[in-house]
């Protein structure tokens, strides 16, 4: 939880915002940015891979409603190599732990940069 706090407190989130959180696995870091805003919405995409863990779309949806903001969040299969999303919509791109297990993650990150809008922020924890 500190290590979420403090990503988010250095990162930054303003209401209103797109914010896309990549390779989100259980929601904890989309979640955390649902959180902080009372408009816009976050977008967790992950391909869910069977690791363990805890990490699937099911539970990252119940994560959210646990948490109270499964309206301010949404969760999407989605492989960060071809991101569904046109250019220039995402306020701020997030990946959190996960470009150790993105083959191809050079591609991963041009097509972040493709949906991040122009002067907005792009976070690697």
């Amino acid at each position: 939880m500190r290590i979420r706090e403090k990503f988010i407190q250095l990162v930054g989130v303003e209401d209103g915002e797109r914010i896309l959180d990549v390779g989100t696995g259980s929601g904890f870091l989309a979640i955390g940015f649902a959180k902080k805003m009372r408009s816009g919405g976050v977008v967790g995409i992950d391909v869910w891979m069977p690791l363990g863990g805890g990490t699937s779309m099911r539970n990252a949806i119940r994560n959210a409603e646990i948490e109270g903001v499964s309206d301010n969040v949404t969760f999407k299969v989605a492989d960060s190599r071809r991101i569904p999303y046109p250019n220039d919509y995402f306020d701020r791109v997030l990946a959190s732990f996960v470009f150790h297990i993105i083959r191809g993650w050079e591609r991963a990150i041009g097509e972040m940069m493709h949906v991040l809008k122009p002067g907005g922020v792009f976070a690697v924890l």
